[in-house]
């Protein structure tokens, strides 16, 4: 079995895997979330909120529920902070900053959420939350990235009663914490897209692949188009090429690379597939994974190296508890 991925002078070696911890203290193995807010505060890790099928498999009737427990880990072990965000919520967009964890809207079984708040870690570790401005509506299901103090935020569901796609493309300012609106790309509306920054030979753009259009009146459509944003030029293009990565996950390697983790394509089935696309030449490129199972529905985050894809949803109502982790050995950041 192989342990590491190399394509496009990108090397990958799996390894140092965590996994969440109980819930409860009944020894009951955790069943793993979706859509947590996910990321690195005061050098430990947290995993915030989401959703998953806790006492009953969605195949055989099982709701789903939505969670408000926090966890941390501290590099040796977890620590379960129950009920400690303010409502059960997931599937947002969470953002690593020096302070803490920003985590942005979202939603539960009963609406969409445009709460807006900062996680901090005491010295114990023990977490605070930070209310924050409030996103201009409530959003979920949306993918985003930040550039130059600006988050930008794409796509995404706005009403869990009308479950409606849409165009939206807001920007939030980290040094007034004011929200704008901003002008979206020409394609199809979508949610659960797939975004990532990274230069394009020219500047650090916003780049936004793939999702799925859908509402209460159209059928389906499974995207697999790529769109990036210009924030000097204010302006979006079209990205040449095929991205079936649907609920997949990406981070930026390099200077002119993203990674794409996972993803699912027009057979509903999961990808386990890694990507790398070259901003400059266009060239994509792509292998299938053994080792390790990545789920959609998650966010991964990094640091230098070093990254971690935080649990997830490995098939329909599925979730894991592990939290996979990778390590670039090699990358040729001048291509």
């Amino acid at each position: 079995m192989k342990s590491e991925f190399n394509s496009e002078s990108i090397t990958i070696k799996w390894g140092g895997h965590i996994e969440l911890p109980p819930r409860n203290e009944d020894g009951k193995k955790s069943p793993g979330l979706a859509g947590v807010f996910a990321g690195y505060a005061s050098d430990c890790y947290i995993v915030a909120g989401g959703a998953n099928f806790a006492d009953k498999p969605l195949a055989e009737g099982g709701a789903k529920q939505w969670w408000s427990d926090i966890y941390v880990h501290d590099g040796n072990q977890w620590k379960v902070y129950k009920d400690a965000l303010p409502c059960p919520i997931g599937y947002g967009y969470s953002v690593e900053l020096p302070e803490g964890l920003l985590c942005i809207g979202g939603c539960n079984k009963d609406a969409c959420s445009e709460l807006v708040y900062m996680i901090k870690l005491q010295k114990d570790g023990t977490p605070i939350i930070e209310s924050l401005p409030s996103l201009p509506y409530p959003l979920a299901n949306m993918s985003g990235g930040m550039i130059d103090g600006k988050v930008y935020l794409a796509g995404g569901i706005r009403s869990t009663d009308d479950q409606t796609a849409s165009k939206t493309f807001l920007c939030l300012d980290l040094k007034t914490y004011e929200w704008s609106e901003l002008p979206s790309w020409e394609g199809t509306a979508r949610a659960f897209c797939v975004s990532a920054v990274q230069n394009d030979g020219e500047e650090e753009c916003f780049y936004l692949f793939s999702g799925r259009d859908f509402g209460s009146e159209k059928k389906t459509e499974i995207l697999y188009d790529g769109w990036k944003y210009s924030p000097s030029m204010k302006q979006w293009t079209k990205v040449e090429g095929y991205f079936p990565v649907m609920a997949g996950t990406a981070i930026p390697v390099g200077k002119y690379k993203i990674l794409f983790l996972g993803g699912r394509c027009e057979t509903g089935a999961d990808d386990n597939v890694i990507r790398t696309f070259n901003t400059i030449t266009g060239n994509i490129q792509e292998e299938a994974v053994s080792e390790v199972t990545i789920p959609v529905t998650c966010i991964t985050t990094y640091r230098g190296s070093e990254f971690t894809i935080a649990s997830g949803e490995t098939a329909p109502g599925i979730r894991t508890p592990v939290l996979a982790r990778g390590t670039i050995l090699k990358s040729n950041t001048n291509h």
